[in-house]
């Protein structure tokens, strides 16, 4: 929280931008006594808010020093209060010595909030809930970890990004109000009425906050490396200094990772239109906020439930329909672990066509036959996240039926997700991801921790530099040249094109998902309202 400021410290700070210190003069401006000066300015330098030095006898000119801009934290803190101000009390503020543009906005922000208790009042709005299918309860909601769907279905839906890009690669934001650039520097200008879940309200200082984190994170500091510098220029407006194309500056910066929290207590707190209401072992509740800058949604509840026959039940006496994917691939692949296996490329080829026609539901008795002949001897370790799935155990029942030499190992999928890659003692593995077919493999490659396998390869340090200094409509080819590179080489090979079946009810409209395949629950349509 920002500290308050007392009155006399601003009127201090505004009278000596044009005047020097003089205890008496100043202690006239203030209307106290120069003993009370005294004790005041021990105070402000114990709080650590200027430095003084004295200057002997009376009369003598002091030196003074202020380590804090004033009267952004005078405006800071009184934004904060803005819901306990009463209009006199906003009316004797705006008297104070303060910069015009300082009174204007907090004019502005008292006048949104009048509006807004006047909506709350007025607001009748009937509770719409939608129910979604989440394959674990996540146990923090940290966006710099390296995230999973269930993870980061919450992170797009709880909190904001300083960009998003939609299907057709076009970058919006419903957090920057417009930009200028200026040579290499991204100047952002903020909207003034962003509030975090908590009540607390967005300054750019929280922005920048949140991007330096990024930039000294361990699993994050690598890519975050074309960002030079980050500054706060005003309570609203910060500076990006960037040593790469903007098109890619904006894309790493609408990345889940991205996201803008303040971190209270051991709890995230977005600025999104949907808080969390509830948690349990078994779902997740979230309800829109009545104080968000988005519009306000049809949808006000959103239960997440992690039983997927609990979430298929739910709508037994609904008429559904399933989702259109868009421009959007869903892929299962497998993944041949560079750091582990010994296998060539001609075993990967072999392995890998086998446990294509395998997911592509080929008779088992003619790919007995078809590989009866391939058969080679090194032992094959195969990771699985569990040993009770029936389509892994019949295919490691099967590549043994056709002679090889298989063994699994038991792989925690958290050694993935938090980039303990080392632990991955297995030739290969499967994993299922979604973006849209423009970006997939440097979605991949530089979202999840799987670039870390392949972190040796020239051809993906190539790719990644590609994409950093081309722009957006160049990323299709280098995209292209990767993707013929890595299937090729066999080290991955995609099995399964698909969708997860979602479950709506027909009176709702414009279920869409982001880029990563997740719905955003405030763009739904209730046709019922």
């Amino acid at each position: 929280m920002v500290k308050k400021i007392d009155n006399k410290l601003l009127i201090l700070y505004k009278y000596l931008q044009n005047n020097l210190f003089s205890r008496d003069e100043v202690s006239k401006v203030l209307g106290i006594t120069t003993r009370q000066l005294s004790r005041l300015m021990k105070q402000w330098e114990s709080d650590q808010l200027l430095t003084y030095r004295v200057g002997l006898g009376r009369g003598v000119l002091s030196e003074v020093t202020f380590n804090q801009d004033i009267e952004q934290m005078f405006i800071s803190y009184h934004i904060q209060k803005i819901n306990e101000l009463s209009f006199e009390e906003l009316e004797n503020i705006l008297q104070l010595p303060l910069y015009q543009s300082s009174k204007v906005l907090l004019h502005s922000i008292y006048h949104q909030r009048l509006i807004e208790d006047k909506e709350k009042n007025q607001s009748s709005q009937q509770e719409c809930t939608f129910i979604d299918y989440i394959y674990r309860i996540p146990k923090v909601l940290n966006p710099l970890i390296h995230t999973d769907v269930s993870h980061e279905v919450l992170i797009f839906n709880l909190m904001d990004r300083l960009f998003d890009i939609d299907e057709e690669m076009n970058f919006s934001s419903s957090l920057v109000k417009h930009e200028e650039i200026i040579d290499n520097d991204l100047v952002l200008y903020l909207y003034h009425d962003v509030k975090f879940s908590n009540g607390k309200h967005l300054f750019a200082s929280d922005v920048v906050e949140c991007i330096t984190v990024l930039m000294n994170h361990k699993s994050h500091r690598e890519k975050y490396l074309v960002i030079e510098s980050i500054e706060t220029l005003g309570l609203f407006s910060l500076r990006i200094k960037y040593n790469c194309s903007l098109d890619y500056l904006k894309l790493i910066l609408s990345s889940a990772s991205a996201s803008i929290y303040i971190h209270v207590n051991e709890k995230y707190f977005g600025t999104g239109v949907y808080k969390i209401y509830q948690t349990s072992n078994t779902y997740i509740t979230l309800i829109n906020r009545t104080d968000s800058h988005h519009p306000t949604p049809d949808i006000s509840k959103v239960y997440l439930i992690n039983n997927y026959n609990q979430y298929i039940a739910s709508f037994r006496h609904e008429k559904t329909s399933n989702i259109s994917k868009g421009s959007l691939i869903q892929t299962g692949f497998m993944c041949f672990n560079p750091k582990y296996t010994v296998l060539d490329r001609e075993k990967r080829k072999t392995l890998a066509e086998l446990i294509n026609d395998y997911y592509n539901n080929q008779n088992s008795d003619e790919i007995l036959a078809s590989y009866s002949n391939q058969i080679f001897e090194d032992e094959i370790v195969i990771g699985i996240y569990d040993k009770n799935n029936l389509k892994l155990n019949k295919l490691i029942g099967l590549l043994t039926k056709v002679g090889f030499n298989v063994k699994y190992k038991l792989l925690a999928f958290e050694d993935l997700l938090d980039g303990t890659v080392n632990r991955l003692k297995c030739d290969l593995f499967f994993l299922g991801h979604t973006y849209l077919d423009t970006l997939f493999y440097y979605s991949l490659m530089d979202n999840t921790n799987l670039g870390m396998l392949y972190s040796d390869f020239i051809e993906l340090t190539g790719f990644i530099d590609q994409i950093k200094s081309t722009s957006i409509t160049e990323w299709y080819k280098q995209e292209n040249h990767f993707k013929r590179f890595i299937e090729s080489k066999y080290w991955i090979k995609p099995l399964i094109l698909s969708m997860r079946n979602y479950v709506i009810p027909t009176y709702f409209k414009n279920v869409t998902l982001n880029n990563n395949g997740l719905i955003i629950y405030k763009n739904i349509i209730n046709l019922n309202v």
